[in-house]
């Protein structure tokens, strides 16, 4: 059975007007004024066959359409094509299909935007942890659909950039042909649009991934990749520069080292993104565009698929806080009814591989929230889990500790800020001493910064 509303579209539909011309008529025929009686029955007859035909309307129609993917990479197009047969002898009036997009997103096609809608919560959420979002409303009207008939609307939606995006249901609508009601009913379900940020490829991370034998560079916490083994006579295949010179000259013959790499079978990569000072969040905080976080989460993919690419078992671990979309317990009408809610905690992928586990960790690089960063503490609890996952892997410490450019604004006009929990003072940037990655069981470990000023 479809659910379905109908609703008066002006006040001489309501309800109350029709009670109104049925106690208008028994006054009429109780007092014997047949042309006032004749004129409330066939007002009234009128304003229930409409009511009839959008009912009808709205029970029998075929709505079909739903999206090709949920989740693609950010500047992809995605084509969506929503159908709708009238499966009646009679025709359709006043109809159409309606939805809403997160402002983020752009849709172009047989859809007109009906301006941007901002929707706000009355009730007493903390703003510290709620995030809102502003949306558009798309619609596509057909004034006149002949009998048993079919019209498809279609429209190509496109994200710029990654985020975890919700799209309520496309909501079909049908009125009569007075258009004194309007009958609507969802059509299909709400689904969540997953938006892969662009992993850097292997070529733009050079410098950062772990260099071949003649680009080695030696760095804090970064070790040689190869043992030694002891030496064996020269071959002529062998590098010039293993030539072992002092066994050479006691044996008289010449000897080469002999090393064996250091093969790891995993990769830890962990993405640290604490800042020194938080803002004090005021209402309803809208999202913004943080352009070197983008960067930083595009050079954080990288890592990870390349060394997923190579077959290695890789984990991904970070403190940023993630966004979730919920539903409000109540919404007002004609409104999505959901917000973004920061997640924040540790989140930790274990060792995979294969295409499942890189997607498990785009997805989490796309529900990054760009608007805050971790809380106190986090960057300590980040770097204990580290210590766990890293026995025996190859281990990338990629961190991006700069403030969006935003916050200067926010903390321009802030007498107080929240202090991280490590001491007045404390700086993101020195948490990893040579000392402290002496402490991660894993011989072969990269520390990068990836601000935009190369700290």
């Amino acid at each position: 059975m479809k659910k379905f509303t109908i609703t008066a579209t002006t006040p001489v539909a309501d309800i109350k007007v029709q009670l109104a011309l049925a106690l208008g008529s028994l006054l009429a025929a109780y007092y014997r004024q047949p042309l006032l009686f004749l004129f409330f029955v066939l007002l009234l007859a009128y304003l229930s066959w409409s009511y009839c035909w959008t009912r009808l309307c709205c029970r029998f129609v075929k709505v079909e359409g739903s999206l090709p993917v949920e989740k693609f990479f950010a500047g992809e197009l995605l084509r969506w094509g929503i159908s709708f047969l009238n499966e009646l002898p009679f025709p359709l009036a006043r109809c159409g299909v309606s939805f809403y997009l997160p402002s983020e997103l752009s849709c172009a096609g047989d859809f007109s935007q009906e301006g941007d809608l901002s929707f706000t919560s009355k009730t007493a959420l903390n703003p510290y942890f709620y995030l809102f979002s502003s949306w558009k409303l798309y619609t596509a009207t057909y004034t006149w659909l002949p009998a048993e008939e079919k019209v498809l609307f279609r429209a190509e939606v496109k994200a710029p950039r990654r985020g975890v995006y919700y799209l309520p249901p496309p909501r079909f609508f049908v009125g009569d042909p007075s258009g004194l009601f309007r009958g609507q009913l969802a059509a299909g379900s709400e689904r969540q649009l997953v938006v892969f940020p662009v992993p850097r490829k292997s070529g733009e991370l050079e410098g950062l991934l772990l260099p071949e034998e003649e680009n080695k560079k030696k760095g804090p916490g970064l070790e040689d990749r190869y043992d030694y083994q002891g030496v064996r006579d020269y071959q002529l295949n062998d590098p010039p520069k293993n030539i072992n010179w002092y066994a050479s000259a006691r044996t008289g013959s010449l000897k080469s080292n002999l090393y064996q790499p250091k093969i790891a079978e995993r990769c830890l990569v962990v993405f640290d993104t604490s800042v020194r000072d938080h803002p004090l969040y005021s209402e309803a905080v809208e999202r913004f565009y943080d352009q070197g976080l983008e960067e930083a989460i595009s050079t954080v993919a990288g890592v990870a698929l390349f060394y997923l690419e190579q077959g290695l078992a890789t984990a991904f671990l970070t403190n940023a806080p993630l966004l979730q979309w919920e539903k409000k317990k109540q919404k007002a009408a004609d409104e999505p009814g959901v917000y973004l809610k920061r997640k924040r905690a540790i989140t930790a992928l274990p060792f995979g591989n294969g295409p499942a586990h890189a997607q498990n960790i785009l997805e989490v690089c796309a529900a990054i929230d760009e608007t805050s960063r971790p809380q106190a503490g986090d960057q300590l609890a980040l770097w204990e889990k580290a210590r766990e996952m890293s026995k025996n892997a190859l281990v990338y410490l990629l961190c991006y500790h700069q403030p969006p450019a935003k916050w200067e604004e926010m903390l321009q006009q802030e007498d107080d800020r929240v202090d991280n929990r490590h001491g007045q003072g404390h700086s993101p940037e020195k948490f990893y001493s040579p000392q402290r990655l002496g402490e991660l069981s894993s011989s072969r470990v990269r520390l990068l910064y990836l601000d935009k000023e190369g700290s």
